[in-house]
């Protein structure tokens, strides 16, 4: 039994999907629990006795926890520490999933799990304390570093792209940030082999779709992916422009893509490259098959 948390969540949304389409047991989307209220956190997982949690709630309002860190820490650092606590009791292993903001960008390379984290602003540092709590509670425990995350049951950089399309709005979009876009069902059906395998997984995992771009990049795909589609009725001008023409309240790593060779080893598989992705999420935009 796999206790799924953050069920709402475009994350959590699609693993209870893949789930079910898979008849496999899942507790929690069906109730959800406040992974900050320790004592519904002890008392759900003893009602349950999962073999597995996977931690997909998350405070992921990059610039709203600027100005109120003390709310992203309570879940994403306050959370697992409960779940944690949570999986020792019961026996069960923890899948935690973290972010590519946990590093500051400066490295021109990759970034593989060994490197040593530097995040730039409070969500990062949130997400840097939970990681921190899971692998100092000793249980036992996998923690999957994701990146620019999308799909149609949720709030995302592509569907907003494509909202503003649809109505004909001009865009700037930020071409000096690069990243790994990741497709939400690509990264649960990961989530889902590493929470039902019989295999030891154990430790930290960054996986992502193939590929690397920018911000502006993954527009452009956007646009035209919808336009071969039928999405669009016509293009739409997409400029590329520099960060500072847009400040922020958070700051933003510059260059976060994330290595996955380790997780591609221990799968003995790859995902998709990003373009894929964008693709599979736009068919279900078209095809209506958005909901759950």
């Amino acid at each position: 039994m796999i206790w799924l948390t953050g069920s709402t969540g475009l994350l959590g949304r699609e693993v209870a999907r893949l789930a079910a389409a898979a008849g496999r047991p899942l507790v929690g989307p069906e109730r959800r629990v406040d992974v900050t209220d320790p004592q519904a956190v002890r008392s759900f997982a003893r009602a349950h006795r999962p073999h597995c949690i996977l931690n997909c709630a998350a405070h992921t309002r990059v610039d709203a926890a600027e100005g109120d860190e003390a709310a992203a820490m309570r879940v994403n650092a306050d959370g697992p520490a409960y779940l944690a606590e949570a999986a020792g009791e019961v026996g069960a292993v923890l899948i935690h999933v973290s972010t590519d903001y946990v590093f500051d960008g400066r490295k021109a390379q990759p970034y593989t799990e060994d490197d040593v984290p530097a995040p730039l602003g409070a969500y990062g540092r949130s997400k840097l304390a939970g990681e921190d709590v899971v692998r100092a509670s000793g249980v036992p425990h996998v923690i999957v570093r994701t990146s620019w995350l999308h799909g149609p049951l949720g709030r995302s950089f592509v569907g907003t792209v494509l909202g503003k399309l649809q109505r004909g709005e001009s865009l700037r979009v930020v071409a000096d940030q690069r990243g790994r876009p990741t497709y939400a069902e690509d990264l649960a059906r990961v989530l889902l082999t590493l929470a039902s395998s019989d295999a030891a997984f154990r430790g930290t995992y960054h996986a992502a779709n193939r590929g690397a771009c920018t911000w502006f990049d993954l527009a452009v795909e956007v646009r035209d992916q919808a336009r071969s589609r039928g999405l669009l009725a016509s293009d739409v001008p997409i400029e590329p422009v520099a960060s500072a023409s847009f400040p922020a309240t958070a700051p933003r790593p510059a260059c976060s893509v994330l290595a996955t060779e380790r997780i591609e080893a221990a799968l003995g598989s790859r995902l998709p490259p990003w373009q894929d992705g964008v693709a599979r999420h736009l068919d279900r935009v078209r095809e209506g098959r958005n909901g759950s």
